[in-house]
């Protein structure tokens, strides 16, 4: 008896903590996602602007990496380069690109998510398609998570 009523007594101030508390946190959840929505949207608004009147509709990021650099460069990059902004990070400081490399960071592109690409639908939200796992299946001996969603990503894009 002598424990509930020492409960009772410590817990108090419980109550009006996770009163204040939700409310803030849900407060700021809606926030962080409302920012990454405008975000997103105004990336989306400037590729629509810049890029897609010049008939690009892919932007794909990779480096230099010896997993995937030639594999990308004889598979990929002939299939799409007519209409892609092809972005190689390991050449960011000689390329007139470098300055975006700051964009895609606050998108979330850092080295070690490479390569993706990103594909732009319009009134309809962009597809990111992520080949870093793939590349490590393939690395291992798997080839067909690789096929999967080179199949995927060629399917879409209609390449």
């Amino acid at each position: 008896m002598g424990r509930s009523t020492d409960l009772r007594k410590t817990s108090w101030w419980l109550i009006p903590f996770f009163v204040l508390l939700v409310p803030l946190g849900l407060f700021l959840l809606a926030l962080v996602l409302l920012l990454r929505l405008l975000a997103n949207t105004c990336f989306d608004l400037a590729w629509w602007s810049w890029w897609n009147p010049r008939g690009r509709d892919i932007l794909f990021v990779y480096s230099d990496r010896p997993l995937w650099k030639n594999y990308i460069e004889t598979h990929i990059l002939p299939r799409i380069q007519n209409r892609a902004l092809i972005v190689n990070l390991s050449e960011r400081k000689r390329s007139r690109l470098a300055s975006m490399y700051n964009v895609f960071r606050q998108l979330g592109v850092h080295d070690e998510s490479l390569p993706h690409a990103l594909v732009f639908r319009p009134f309809r939200r962009t597809r990111v398609f992520r080949f870093w796992k793939p590349f490590r299946h393939l690395k291992a001996g798997r080839a067909e998570t690789l096929q999967h969603i080179e199949a995927e990503f060629f399917d879409l894009v209609k390449a």
